[in-house]
């Protein structure tokens, strides 16, 4: 260990330009190796890696999730038209399968709205045919499992990235 920060030193001697304070925090050395600098920048820069690091894969999956949520089971396999429901019912189904445990292809009815009428509007038939097929190629999920397993993985993300924050505000 003491090897890699006699090399860090003896490179960052080599380069007589001055670092940046976001690259000082990237090329931090190890714990013991180095004092630590008493440079704002360089806290403000190691604390923004750090939440970019830890915290922006839990705000990317909680939208994600939000997403899962606006799925729309049909009225019947056969007919593809949204299931009249509340948001608040739409979300207990999800949940707890108030409307049974059966996997089902679900709508989204906005996207899918939106793919027919820029189908209908496409100037050639192979653009218009792609389109439907976009519009009707959603896979199936299984609530109210999928949904807990969603839910669970995004508990286990925030844990793993509150330890991991903890651990790097312990070593500075």
């Amino acid at each position: 260990m003491h090897e890699l920060a006699d090399l860090r030193k003896a490179a960052l001697d080599e380069n007589a330009t001055q670092r940046s304070a976001l690259a000082e925090a990237l090329l931090k050395p190890p714990r013991g190796a180095q004092e630590k600098p008493d440079d704002r920048r360089f806290t403000v820069a190691s604390w923004t890696i750090r939440v970019w690091q830890f915290w922006v894969p839990v705000l990317s999956y909680v939208i994600l999730l939000s997403t899962y949520f606006d799925f729309v089971r049909p009225v019947s396999d056969t007919n593809r038209a949204p299931r009249p429901e509340s948001g608040v019912a739409r979300t207990l189904d999800l949940l707890f399968g108030t409307n049974g445990w059966t996997g089902f292809r679900p709508t989204l009815p906005s996207i899918h709205d939106n793919l027919v009428a820029r189908a209908k509007a496409a100037g050639k038939p192979e653009e218009a045919a792609r389109l439907l097929q976009l519009a009707d190629s959603i896979p199936w999920i299984y609530p109210p499992l999928q949904t807990w397993a969603y839910l669970l993985g995004l508990g286990l993300l925030v844990y793993m990235a509150a330890g991991a924050t903890m651990l790097a505000w312990q070593s500075g």
